[in-house]
C-alpha cells in the first residue's frame, strides 16, 4: 500500500528529466519560462512546470525533450534538494529565461 501511495499523484506540477550534458538547453523546443534546472554533480535535472507550457507546445514538448541527446532518466525520478551536499557538490537551482 505504501508503494502505491508513493507512486500515485493527484496533481502533477512538474515533470523531471535527468541529463548528463548541459549543452542542450539552447536546443529545447519549448517556451523557456516553464523550465527550471537543478545543476548536479554529474549533469542537471530539467524541471518542466506543466501549467506554464504554451499551447503551441502542449502536444509536442514531451517527445521533443526526449529526442535530445544525453537524457539519463525520464519521468518521475528523485531530485536532489538545492543547497544540500551531494558528494562534495552543492546542487543549485537555475531559472531559465
Amino acid at each position: 500500500m505504501l508503494s502505491k501511495l508513493q507512486s500515485s499523484t493527484s496533481n502533477k506540477r512538474y515533470m523531471d528529466f535527468d541529463y548528463v550534458d548541459t549543452d542542450i538547453i539552447n536546443d529545447l523546443n519549448i517556451n523557456k519560462n516553464c523550465l527550471n534546472i537543478i545543476k548536479t554533480k554529474n549533469g542537471f535535472h530539467l524541471l518542466v512546470e506543466l501549467s506554464k507550457i504554451d499551447n503551441i507546445y502542449k502536444k509536442t514538448w514531451y517527445n521533443d525533450i526526449l529526442k535530445l541527446p544525453g537524457v539519463d532518466v525520464r519521468g518521475d525520478c528523485l531530485v536532489p534538494v538545492p543547497g544540500t551536499i551531494q558528494g562534495n557538490f552543492t546542487p543549485k537551482l537555475i531559472k531559465v529565461n
